[in-house]
């Protein structure tokens, strides 16, 4: 009987693992080697990574595309749980390889653990590549579609479906953004640390400007393109991520959550959380805790 090398040759993507994390406030986990190419992304909280030796700082929202084999070390923020998405494409699983969903961390000096995976060509992704989710809803959309699909029971038909699917938009966001992990752009990274001092009071547009160093229409610029946001709109957004966390994660009263954040009125700040939230703080905090 003749083979078709052609068919046996063809890469085909593979996802083998697709989570939710999170990290004690001030842990450090690693270094690992993994070899996958890893779509990682800040639900919650903040920290930083090292990834070949170069560190790339992580608040919510922002993503970062890691390349195959790739050595990775966590350090989570003080002051709160650092929640992480995680998903491992294999881009080439062999055809006579077993489908383990499961992807080896190891000793960076350590082999490989799983046989039959390799890398293949993805154009656009060489390298480290990051950006912020604001500017890649369809890739923040599938990547926790593949979460929910991991929890629900993976099977080997799906994962190459959705291996693909993956490998595909990260390619995609990559190239729309036209970034390298290098980031934020400086101005806009020193406006999100002025952000994160001053969450319990007043913010104007004039303050980010002293902070980023620029125009108020150079502020309304950046936050516009990097998180598809006014930066007012950002930064109310941003206090109720951090309520969301302090109810999820604390036993604080509703109305010292909203002091904590910045919003003193109780029944304003519950009023706000249902709206922008789409439920109330009471109700998050109920879900939150449920196993």
């Amino acid at each position: 009987m003749k083979t078709n090398h052609s068919a046996v040759d063809t890469p085909l993507p593979f996802l083998a693992l697709a989570n939710h994390a999170a990290l004690p406030p001030g842990r450090r986990f690693g270094p690992w080697r993994v070899r996958s190419r890893m779509l990682l992304w800040c639900r919650g909280g903040r920290g930083t990574v090292t990834v070949d030796g170069a560190e790339h700082e992580m608040r919510p929202g922002h993503y970062l595309i890691l390349p195959w084999d790739h050595t990775i070390r966590y350090c989570a923020g003080k002051g709160a749980v650092w929640r992480l998405g995680g998903a491992h494409v294999i881009p080439h699983l062999s055809r006579t390889a077993p489908a383990v969903f499961e992807v080896s961390h190891v000793r960076p000096d350590a082999p490989p653990l799983l046989p039959g995976r390799a890398d293949a060509p993805c154009p656009g992704l060489e390298g480290v590549r990051g950006g912020s989710f604001a500017r890649a809803r369809a890739l923040e959309s599938l990547a926790e579609y593949a979460v929910a699909w991991f929890v629900r029971g993976p099977e080997a038909a799906g994962a190459r479906t959705l291996g693909g699917l993956l490998l595909a938009e990260m390619g995609r966001a990559a190239a729309e953004a036209g970034e390298s992990a290098q980031g934020l752009p400086g101005a806009l990274r020193r406006m999100t640390v002025e952000v994160e001092r001053r969450l319990l009071g007043p913010l104007r547009v004039a303050d980010l400007a002293r902070a980023g160093r620029c125009s108020p229409a150079t502020v309304t610029r950046l936050f516009r393109r990097w998180f598809g946001r006014a930066p007012l709109r950002w930064i109310l957004e941003r206090r109720l991520d951090r309520a969301a966390e302090l109810l999820a994660e604390t036993d604080l009263t509703i109305a010292e959550v909203g002091r904590r954040v910045g919003v003193p009125d109780p029944f304003y700040f519950s009023r706000l959380f249902r709206r922008l939230r789409g439920v109330t703080a009471s109700a998050h905090r109920q879900r939150a805790r449920m196993l």
